[in-house]
């Protein structure tokens, strides 16, 4: 099984199983087929201007052999596949040491290889009902919340990366391949309504890189650190956060259990200006 802190994450993702009963509490399936559930999910956001890059990546877990991932976003993106290693480096980048009593640092040696997720492709928010019979064609059954949470990104604008994993059914927890999606917006956003329509809570934890720290409603800050960018000697040691960092930010860690029932908005990040805590 997925040790905690390699399952934290956030991200406004759906997890539907083709052919589930209970496909974590987006869409009903056939009873027969099994069904699909994420323990937690992570999440990298980097904010350079008005562009955002996100790394994501999702644990799953259940007996279904092929699901779909859905994933909102703001601006029409690019996307392309992404190393899990970035998440051991911005764990290390905000815990830079070991402090007496303080958590270890996540253990991945043991963790299968992720499943790559196949089938890519963006949907434009003129077809939301591309997506709709996109999810039919896999075996979904869309339910009238989904649709008209759909409806209301597609009327913002908002398109729609999806994708397909296949596997064979398990009794361990396991990682999906973590993704890049790189679009412009004004504000720092994580959209996660779509979370709603989930039916257990999900662990998260987010990592973003601005300008400033940040903090966002319903997630709580765990640590924050200055980029290592004025240590030209470290490049080699954070190669995967210096593709989408060049220059000096704030990283901050956020956590927190996503309620699928509070959830009524997306996250947006705003500048945090308490005291900083320890991380650990």
């Amino acid at each position: 099984m997925l040790r905690w802190r390699a399952l934290l994450s956030a991200v406004c993702i759906i997890i539907a199983a083709i052919g589930s009963a209970d496909a974590f509490g987006l869409f009903a399936f056939k009873p027969s087929d099994g069904e699909v559930w994420s323990p937690g999910f992570r999440v990298f956001v980097s904010r350079t201007g008005t562009r955002e890059d996100i790394v994501l990546q999702v644990g799953f877990a259940g007996s279904a052999s092929e699901f779909a991932l859905v994933v909102p976003v703001p601006a029409k993106p690019n996307i392309g596949y992404a190393d899990a290693g970035i998440f051991d480096e911005l764990y290390r980048i905000v815990h830079p040491k070991i402090i007496p009593g303080a958590e270890m640092p996540p253990n991945t040696a043991s963790i299968p290889k992720p499943i790559r997720l196949e089938n890519m492709a963006v949907i434009q928010p003129s077809q939301p009902e591309a997506l709709v019979v996109w999810l039919q064609s896999k075996g979904c059954k869309v339910q009238p919340e989904a649709q008209r949470l759909i409806q209301d990104y597609a009327n913002k604008g908002f398109y729609f990366v999806v994708a397909i994993a296949t596997v064979v059914p398990k009794s361990e927890a396991r990682w999906l391949s973590p993704v890049i999606v790189s679009f412009d917006s004004e504000s720092a956003i994580l959209p996660v309504r779509l979370l709603a329509l989930n039916g257990r809570p999900v662990p998260s934890q987010v990592f973003v890189s601005t300008s400033v720290r940040v903090a966002a409603d319903g997630l709580v800050e765990y640590g924050s650190a200055g980029s290592p960018t004025r240590s030209p000697y470290r490049l080699n040691e954070f190669p995967l956060f210096f593709q989408f960092v060049r220059m000096n930010t704030m990283v901050t860690e956020l956590r927190g259990i996503l309620d699928p029932g509070a959830i009524t908005t997306d996250v947006y990040f705003k500048p945090n200006k308490q005291k900083p805590v320890s991380g650990g």
